[in-house]
């Protein structure tokens, strides 16, 4: 292809060069080194042109020249290229996409951009890719040029065999020798547009130095049958052991002689060849050194002049007996890797493109129990594969076929000889052959004993995963028995065969029920089990569970049966227990023999653990409710008076017969009376009356005369006792009164005084745990995980999960803990613990022994439950009732309570100090009659929220004092309910009329000072500007600016602020700078350039004294330091810039450029703006410049700023 076609060759490009550089086809690696642009562009003119001619997509990697660049090289030299632009076969894409894309050179990532452009180049309809690229840009990477030998040597691995065609551009001004050299050695083909002549500039000169640097000899000679030398680089030292001095013209020895005899002839016949056809050429040859050694040479070269014996040839050679003895060495390693395939101990088989055996190791052979021989040949889906996944495995195969899955990882099942099935996980490798596919290599582990493993291990998790959802439903459950019977009968069903299920529980010490029978058939009523009869007895006399494989065979015990008529053949059965105590019995049982494992047991035992204790709790909840049911029949209907009086005398408790006794309406009304000033007894005063009962603790049998309300007398017998708090103070007096008026034999009457206790509650956060002794491991659920603050899936040792407890609980668990070990001792204790944060928590941990088939101990399972709540409750149970009034009457904050639809039902006593109404004014009336109309519709959004079951925050609004006065308070509200339903709200108000005060005195007197503030900024821009007339309102207009772009850029609003403050003083170092230079009309000399320079640091020193909220001073001393490092005062670069600095430089350029100054007319906006896109990335921050064109783009205007301002 000719200049015409490809654009205007350099006079010193040769033809031969420009052909075979659009020679290069797929699967060239070649590399172009150069000196001169214009030769570089001829070249790569007749490599792009060649490509489009054969319909490859060509894709130019651009760093220099831009893309414009070289548009205009191809319009200039009348080759323009905009046709194949627009139909998508010519590709620009910058090195910041490529090379450094992320702003790191990675080989990896550019060698997969190439597979990725050429498969898609092809799926467009392309022959192939043509790529190249300038690598100067890779070098100025991070790692600079330490890693483009690593990318080049993976190219050499990606280009043979590939639709893709490379050419690596390097300039040789750019790189150092070493790197330069480095490149010659990697490169398949290299393409030199530098020729060593003395004659030539001094860049082709420093290329003759390069080249006494590559680990080869550059030369010039004769075609003569001495080849005559008439230019040798340094490299033949190294490679001949002759300097250049020696080989030139012949001095010492001519290069014929240094050629190994046999060689000669083929040597001078290849060059007299490639001379006729006018083509480079190359070959091997040996030749032998000063010392005598023999080498193995490689020679690439060209005519460069004349013809025949009067050409003038010029090349390179290179030592490669290194190259062939690697070679040798690869074919050694060879049959090393031959050796290896056969004895490794994996299996590694090789199959044909029809998937037919071609490789057998002798592991393949021992697993499957074929000899290679057999199967060699055959096709491995029909002989090893199961029929099932046939389909599946050959779409896989397919794709690696078409060579769509290179690498490829999966597991499926083989069939040995034999008919065992094993799973193998396969690594399937396509091997290739001079790019053609020749195998795929496949290596397998078996790993059918890890799946079986790892199958067992999820169901022993998928049935602990179960148990804690069982035991968080049995907890939901707690108060309904019929509801925790069908959990628990769920659960089993879930976890094991259960065709029939049991659960009996003991009634008496002889007696039992079974309380839950089910089977197939349904639901049965509950029996009476006859005492000492069958599997429930047994279990309930012992405490030991049961299993039996097959019922037909040796029960020891009667068998009785429920339900269907069909036989049951396997039974399981588990104790319940609280404590030491069997309260229960629960079994399952099957109509199949030998279905339950000892897993099953364990898992069984874990299960009734909670499910006793729930039980138990359920029934204690019923009694509960029984108690409290005749209590409070007692309470209300006795002919005893029961009353409880406070030391000072308050009625606080009475019971409606002491109501009537007395002769009052309501026990509200008895409440009234002050015992303290009118007791019930005249004459009978109530200090001596508390005196007696301090002493003797109580009073039994009391009579006396008592007043009622209505001045009657009524005659009584009292007993009252003394009840004291924890620190021996009187608490209450408690008492029962009888009316012997009435009655004829009194009664005593004793009031219950022991608050009722929650037995056992629900117990939440509980999960289950498994010790295996044999490796003194622990497994625990994720719910026990949670407890000690451990993340899921990690599991202690049996002493790490010690250490965890306090260290005066440890003692006692390691106690209980072997003893059931050692011993097969159930245990049940509440110890604390503290978590992986330092939390102490209180836990309850019951532990059973795991015995195997031959009855020893294998390991520990049981559950661990948080009981901390239930800890903390007790203690703070005895405080509650009594703070509970403190806190309601006593705090200065206001509580209330309002209904659902809006009323007050409550309001504490404090609210008459907050807005001057009594309790009994604002009780019963809406509460928006006393919240100031503005307020309104946010505290009814409150109230809404507050009801719906969201939690609001704080609201701040007014209420109206009955004085009229507003009083700024803060409500805090939550609901309440009754029967599931929201009943209303109840809150807190606090009164925060003087903080609202404060807040509005502080936002004016923050008004002020802003304001002065900004004065004094003003004051100090306006300073430099009365000495320099001609930039007056430059620093106005370029803070404008600065803050229009760091709005673009996203900087906070507070930020701006102190960029706008920069620029408004970003000059006041001026003043240090005379006047007359400030507004001399023509350009300043070198001296009085350096007193304007002097400016950015006079103003640091201005302005560094200021305590600004922002770093003003060094945001004006470094506005004119430039990216690159080129500024000035302190030569700052990149990053050590700060970003308003940054913003500030390119503000400032706009303005000043688009401005009229002493010694020049405005250039407008466009000049300026072209400025800072010309330096865009070299002298200014890229992304402070895009912003300001935005900026302008979007309609900024100075004027407009101006007035803004």
């Amino acid at each position: 292809m000719g200049p015409a076609e490809g654009g205007a060759a350099s006079d010193r490009t040769s033809p031969r060069i420009l052909r075979e550089v659009a020679d290069l086809g797929p699967g060239d690696h070649a590399c172009l080194i150069y000196l001169d642009d214009d030769d570089c562009m001829a070249a790569l003119s007749a490599y792009l042109h060649q490509g489009l001619a054969v319909g490859e997509r060509v894709l130019w990697i651009v760093d220099a020249p831009t893309v414009h660049e070289i548009r205009s090289y191809f319009r200039d030299a009348g080759g323009a290229i905009g046709d194949a632009e627009r139909r998508g076969q010519l590709v620009f894409l910058p090195s910041d996409e490529t090379y450094l894309r992320k702003g790191t050179f990675d080989p990896h990532r550019m060698v997969d951009l190439l597979q990725q452009e050429t498969q898609r180049a092809l799926d467009d309809g392309f022959t192939g890719l043509r790529v190249t690229g300038e690598m100067t840009g890779a070098r100025s990477g991070p790692l600079g040029s330490e890693r483009l030998t690593e990318f080049e040597a993976l190219l050499n691995a990606f280009f043979p065999g590939t639709a893709c065609t490379g050419l690596c551009q390097y300039d040789a001004r750019r790189f150092p020798p070493a790197a330069l050299r480095d490149v010659w050695r990697t490169h398949p083909i290299v393409i030199s547009l530098v020729h060593a002549d003395p004659g030539r500039s001094e860049a082709e000169r420093r290329w003759e130095g390069i080249l006494a640097s590559l680990p080869g000899m550059a030369y010039r000679c004769r075609n003569d049958r001495g080849w005559t030398m008439e230019f040798v680089s340094e490299g033949s030292v190294d490679l001949l052991g002759y300097t250049p001095d020696a080989l030139v013209g012949n001095r010492e020895v001519s290069y014929a002689r240094l050629i190994h005899p046999e060689d000669r002839p083929r040597v001078w016949d290849t060059v007299q060849k490639a001379i006729a056809r006018r083509e480079p050429f190359t070959m091997p040859y040996r030749i032998r050194t000063a010392t005598g050694e023999e080498k193995l040479v490689w020679e690439r070269g060209m005519a460069i002049q004349g013809e025949g014996e009067e050409a003038l040839l010029t090349g390179f050679i290179t030592d490669v007996t290194a190259r062939v003895r690697m070679a040798e060495r690869v074919r050694e390693e060879r049959a090393w890797s031959e050796a290896i395939i056969r004895n490794a101990p994996n299996i590694i088989i090789g199959l044909d493109r029809d998937a037919r055996i071609v490789i057998f190791n002798r592991f393949a052979e021992e697993l499957t129990g074929y000899a290679a021989p057999e199967v060699v040949g055959k096709d491995w889906f029909t002989t090893f594969l199961p029929p099932e996944i046939h389909e599946e495995t050959r779409s896989v195969w397919n794709e690696i076929i078409a060579q769509k899955l290179v690498y490829h990882h999966h597991e499926n099942v083989i069939l040995t000889k034999m008919g065992e099935e094993r799973v193998i996980s396969w690594r399937n490798t396509v091997v290739k052959k001079n790019g053609e596919f020749r195998m795929v290599l496949a290596i397998g582990e078996d790993v059918t004993e890890r799946k079986r493993g790892e199958a067992k291990r999820a169901q022993l998790i998928q049935r602990l995963t179960v148990l804690h959802r069982v035991s968080q439903e049995i907890t939901r459950a707690a108060r309904d028995p019929e509801g925790i019977y069908a959990t628990i009968h769920r659960a089993v069903a879930e976890l094991m065969p259960a065709e029939a299920f049991a659960i009996s529980l003991r009634t008496g010490d002889d007696e039992a029920e079974a309380v839950y029978l089910v089977d197939e058939g349904g639901r049965y009523p509950s029996e009476r089990v006859p005492p000492g009869e069958g599997l429930t007895w047994h279990v309930l006399s012992t405490g030991e569970p049961v299993v039996i494989p097959d019922v037909t065979v040796g029960v020891p015990f009667p068998r009785r049966q429920f339900g269907s008529k069909e036989s049951v053949r396997s039974i399981l059965a588990v104790p319940l227990r609280i404590g030491e105590r069997t309260v229960g019995m629960l079994a399952t049982q099957s109509y199949e023999p030998a279905v339950y494992s000892e897993e099953d047991l364990q898992i069984l035992e874990m299960l009734v653990a909670h499910a006793a204790a729930a039980l138990e709790n359920a029934r204690l909840l019923s009694d509960l409710r029984e108690s409290e049911g005749k209590f409070r029949s007692v309470f209300e209907n006795t002919l005893l008076g029961l009353y409880r009086t406070t030391p000072e005398g308050r009625i606080v408790m009475a019971n409606p017969t002491l109501v009537r006794m007395l002769g009052y309406e309501s026990f509200e009304e008895l409440a009234q009376r002050d015992l303290t000033a009118e007791g019930y007894e005249p004459g009978y005063l109530r200090r001596e009356f508390q005196e007696r009962v301090e002493r003797e603790g109580e009073v039994r049998g009391l009579e006396g005369t008592w007043v009622r309300k209505d001045g009657s007398t009524l005659f009584v017998r009292e007993s009252a006792r003394l009840i004291r708090d924890e620190t021996g103070q009187p608490l209450y007096y408690d008492g029962t009164v009888e009316d012997v008026t009435e009655l004829v034999a009194a009664r005593r009457a004793r009031e219950r005084q022991e608050r009722l206790l929650a037995i056992a509650g629900r117990m939440a956060n509980l999960g289950g745990w498994y010790v295996d002794l044999t490796t003194d491991q622990v497994l625990w659920s994720d719910e026990v995980a949670a407890i000690h603050e451990m993340p899921p899936g990690i599991y202690p040792s049996v002493e790490e999960r010690i250490s965890f407890y306090a260290p005066e609980h440890q003692a006692r668990f390691r106690e209980v803990f072997t003893a059931c070990a050692t011993e097969g001792i159930p245990y049940d204790v509440e110890l604390q613990i503290i978590t992986r944060s330092g939390r102490r928590v209180w836990v309850r941990t019951i532990g059973e022994p795991v015995r195997d088939a031959a009855g020893r101990i294998v390991g520990v399972q049981g559950t661990l439950q948080d009981i901390t709540d239930r800890k903390r409750a007790e203690d703070d149970l005895r405080e509650s009732a009594k703070r509970y009034r403190e806190l309601v009457e006593d705090i200065s904050d206001v509580i209330i309570a309002i209904s659902a639809d809006g009323i007050v039902t409550y309001i504490s006593p404090v609210a008459r100090a907050l807005g001057g109404y009594s309790p009994d004014e604002i009780v019963g009336q809406p509460f928006a009659r006393f919240i100031h109309p503005d307020d309104l519709p946010g505290l009814f959004q409150a109230f809404q929220e507050t009801l719906s079951g969201r939690e609001p925050a704080p609201f701040e609004h007014r209420v109206i004092a009955k004085s009229g006065d507003l009083i700024w308070v803060r409500t805090l509200t939550k609901p309440f309910f009754r029967d599931g339903k929201p009943a209303g709200v109840r809150g807190v108000m606090s009164d925060i009329s003087a903080r609202k005060r404060t807040e509005a005195e502080l936002a004016e007197s923050y008004a002020r000072i802003q304001h002065l503030f900004d004065a004094i900024v003003d004051a100090l821009a306006s300073t430099i500007e009365l000495r320099d007339p001609y930039t007056a309102g430059h620093q106005r207009r370029v803070a404008e600016l600065a803050v229009a772009i760091a709005r673009e850029l996203g900087l906070s609003a507070k930020d701006q602020a102190g960029l706008r403050i920069a620029g408004l003083v970003h000059d006041v170092g001026k003043i240090v700078v005379p006047s007359e230079i400030l507004s001399k009309p023509g350009r300043l000399s070198p001296l009085e350039m350096d007193m304007v320079r002097v400016h950015p640091e006079a103003g640091w020193n201005v302005l560094q004294g200021i305590d600004f909220p922002w770093p003003v001073a060094e945001v004006v001393h470094q506005h004119h330091e430039r990216l690159d490092g080129s500024g000035y005062p302190q030569g700052l670069a990149g990053e050590e810039i700060l970003l308003g600095a940054r913003i500030l430089a390119v503000a400032d350029v706009v303005e000043a450029i688009s401005s009229h100054r002493p010694y020049r007319a405005a250039l407008g906006i466009e000049a300026a703006l072209a400025e800072v896109e010309a330096g865009r990335g070299k002298l200014y921050d890229p992304q402070v410049v895009d912003a300001c064109l935005v900026v302008f783009r979007n309609g900024f205007t100075f004027r407009a700023a101006s007035q803004a301002g």
